[in-house]
């Protein structure tokens, strides 16, 4: 039974909020954003509570208020106002918020509920072991790379110490240095007090609700001696620890890594994100009972891809024959051309591509062996092949003749012309300006001022084409001049690495190992060469993938386009070659394990039609607009229609039920005890800006002393309890602003539509 029909949490909460099945979620919120411009409301819509406990149509509309209000904040705190959560992060986050309530405020409810409903339920989830209160103190997020856990992972910072913060200590481990950093830069950001832990001791020391982030490489189950590890005993009492990507596939690191988690949250709570799940427990049936118990939410690459997120993908799978004992130079030949085609497109379409906000096309090559033995080097096999490609004018039409000889079909997918035709010649040298800014020999330097960097660069050429990035460099350049390839030193160019992502870097070539898989994001890559890369590493083969596969898609919506033009279909699909077919066919099996694609022993199993998928388009939107001027002022009439009813929205009462939660009559309108000298007049102002930009209102001219009048007078009607109004802490304060919002959006939403009719 697959893994993913166990994960009974996920399951649990999607029934008790009346959705049937996985496959309705994402077109269900979607319709309902559509019908709703307001992210609470579209998500009470979707969502309404169909059991009796431990949920309340209550309590789903609080949260989804909650959701409203921690999408604003992270936009806010990371300078982009027109931030918005995409459909599956907006469901993650609300189930998070529904999660937290349940367990800190009816935990036996939860734990009782839950209990019934493994009963109850036929199959693999009534074959699950009981739940335990210790099962609700780690909570995991299955998604794919590149469909924003880290984003995630902040909003649920703040989202569990809302809830408590009496923590001793904050903890975000991840898997590498690299990592590690990169956590470090996103999450100040998003405003979220944070400390790097570097190997010195002083940093170890945290301030309040600061997160302390550091690898799993730097904590030990006992000290001995000097050095940067960190004694797992040093962060003693209640723990929060956020995990990234805590999986490594192998058995021994694995269990290793587990203990130390398990440790350092034995009196706390864990969370953890992963895009590798399904491979890590498919073999652990112990694994399997614990995380189907432990997901919240499973947004994995099959639903990513399914959804329409995410570049396409061809993967190219060649076997050895007999007859062809070395065919890796026609394959990279093959990858060559393919990758000057997309080159080709990228230039050709500057204009056209802007808006899907395409990235320079980077080809990558990535292998397991870095120094090898008996220069059996996946590094050097590929300075082999670049060298006689720069160097000989006849290799690349031999090699490419070659391919097109044992596999025409695959050659004609990829666009290789006829070498015989007579424009073959002149792309060709096209295609070595394009990817290699010229041609001749091969020149290979010591980066001084980049650790384990190499640049690569043709004889006389005034730039580098490509950078390899390795660990040990030291090996790296002994092979090479073992194998006659001159190693020459640069001290002055700085890392080529981290230019990767600049519009004017002239590097299109990233040669490197497994160093790169985690932590390393980048929207470029659109053609990987896996050498030797598979066997026993389906978590890392994802995560590779991933990699590849990250999309930025017009207006950043990360999805690819359902009918593109040949041009963007080709910029929009990652291309995957495999120099030994064994390990590509693991690589093709993990893929399938994700219910993508068809493992093969053959060629091109992959079709790589988009999905499509629906937009979000407003109302107000499109040529019916009217291109006249309407200026906002006050109206008594329009301002009386406005009428936001916060009370919680609850259609019957029993007699058990707390009395604040009966659903009063109008007489509960309490204008006159909103609180407006506390609103925080500028922030509702940049926000009201968003408002009127996210509707396409770009003909409305706002007046900031027009949205003061119109709170001030107070016609509009306000149905809520007193106490919702009490401003008591700095929540209080927030729910006030979306309160006023709310208040103003309205107004601005009838006063628009009465001036454009």
């Amino acid at each position: 039974m697959s893994f993913r029909n166990r994960l009974i949490l996920q399951q649990f909460f999607l029934s008790a909020l009346g959705i049937p099945s996985f496959a309705e979620l994402s077109p269900a919120l979607r319709s309902s954003l559509t019908n709703h411009p307001r992210v609470d409301e579209a998500l009470f819509d979707c969502f309404r509570p169909n059991n009796p406990a431990p949920l309340s149509p209550a309590q789903a509309y609080s949260c989804a208020q909650k959701v409203a209000m921690y999408q604003q904040k992270l936009g806010r705190q990371r300078g982009e106002p027109h931030f918005r959560l995409k459909p599956y992060q907006l469901i993650a986050v609300f189930l998070s918020e529904l999660f937290l309530d349940c367990l800190f405020n009816r935990p036996r409810e939860l734990l009782a509920a839950l209990e019934q409903f493994r009963t109850a339920r036929p199959g693999p989830i009534s074959d699950l072991p009981p739940f335990r209160e210790s099962d609700l103190h780690k909570i995991a997020f299955w998604m794919a790379t590149g469909s924003g856990k880290t984003l995630l992972m902040h909003i649920n910072y703040w989202q569990i110490l809302s809830h408590r913060n009496s923590w001793d200590n904050l903890l975000l481990i991840t898997p590498n240095e690299g990592l590690s950093r990169q956590h470090f830069r996103e999450l100040q950001l998003s405003g979220i007090p944070a400390r790097l832990y570097d190997g010195n001791p002083d940093h170890l020391r945290t301030g309040d609700d600061e997160l302390l982030v550091i690898d799993i490489y730097k904590l030990t189950p006992e000290k001995n001696g000097a050095g940067v590890s960190v004694d797992v005993r040093y962060f003693e009492g209640r723990n929060l620890v956020f995990i990234d990507e805590g999986h490594k596939g192998q058995r021994s690191v694995e269990q290793s890594w587990k203990s130390m988690r398990e440790y350092l949250a034995r009196d706390g709570m864990i969370w953890e994100y992963s895009a590798t799940f399904g491979q890590v427990v498919s073999k652990n049936r112990f694994l399997q009972k614990e995380y189907a118990k432990a997901i919240l939410f499973d947004y994995s690459y099959y639903h990513f891809y399914h959804d329409g997120y995410g570049k396409a993908f061809t993967a190219i799978n060649l076997r050895r024959t007999r007859q062809q004992q070395d065919f890796h130079q026609p394959l990279l030949a093959a990858a060559s051309w393919q990758f000057y085609r997309q080159m080709e497109m990228f230039t050709g379409h500057a204009e056209e591509r802007r808006s899907y906000l395409i990235g320079k096309p980077l080809w990558t090559f990535v292998g397991s062996r870095v120094s090898g033995a008996k220069l059996d080097s996946d590094v050097l096999k590929v300075i082999r092949f670049l060298k006689r490609l720069l160097s000989d004018p006849k290799f690349l039409p031999e090699q490419l003749g070659e391919f097109c000889r044992a596999q025409p079909d695959i050659a004609r997918s990829l666009g290789i012309p006829d070498i015989s035709s007579t424009h073959f010649a002149e792309r060709t040298e096209i295609l070595y300006q394009h990817i290699f800014h010229g041609r001749g020999p091969l020149e290979i330097y010591l980066l001084r001022n980049a650790p384990g960097e190499m640049g690569l660069k043709c004889a006389g050429a005034e730039h580098y084409f490509g950078v390899i990035n390795i660990g040990d460099v030291a090996a790296m350049v002994k092979l090479l001049r073992e194998d006659d390839t001159p190693v020459q030193t640069d001290y002055f160019t700085r890392s080529l690495f981290d230019q990767l992502d600049s519009e004017e870097t002239p590097v299109n070539i990233l040669i490197g190992s497994k160093k790169f898989i985690e932590g390393w994001n980048s929207w470029r890559v659109s053609s990987m060469v896996l050498m030797n890369m598979g066997v026993g590493e389906g978590p890392q083969i994802i995560q590779l993938f991933g990699r590849g596969v990250r999309l930025k898609g017009a207006g950043f919506s990360l999805q690819r386009e359902a009918a593109p033009p040949e041009w963007l279909a080709l910029l929009q699909t990652l291309f995957i070659f495999g120099l030994n077919a064994d390990y590509m066919n693991a690589f093709l099996k993990a893929i399938k394990t994700e219910g993508v694609a068809e493992e093969t022993l053959k060629t091109l199993p992959v079709k790589t039609g988009a999905l499509p998928f629906s937009t979000q388009v407003s109302p107000y939107r499109g040529n019916s607009r009217p291109a006249e001027i309407v200026e906002l002022n006050y109206d008594p009439e329009i301002a009386a229609r406005v009428e936001v009813d916060i009370r919680p929205p609850l259609s019957r009462v029993s007699s058990d039920e707390d009395a604040l939660t009966k659903s009063p009559g109008k007489e509960s309108a309490a204008n006159k005890n909103i609180p407006l000298e506390l609103i925080d007049y500028e922030q509702l102002w940049l926000d009201l800006l968003c408002y009127k930009q996210q509707n396409g209102w770009d003909n409305l001219l706002l007046n900031p002393e027009v949205i003061a009048t119109f709170l001030n007078r107070r016609r509009y009607r306000v149905l809520a309890h007193v106490s919702q109004l009490q401003i008591e802490t700095r929540a209080d304060l927030e729910q006030l602003h979306q309160l006023s919002l709310r208040l103003c959006q309205t107004y601005l939403d009838r006063y628009y539509q009465q001036h454009t009719q």
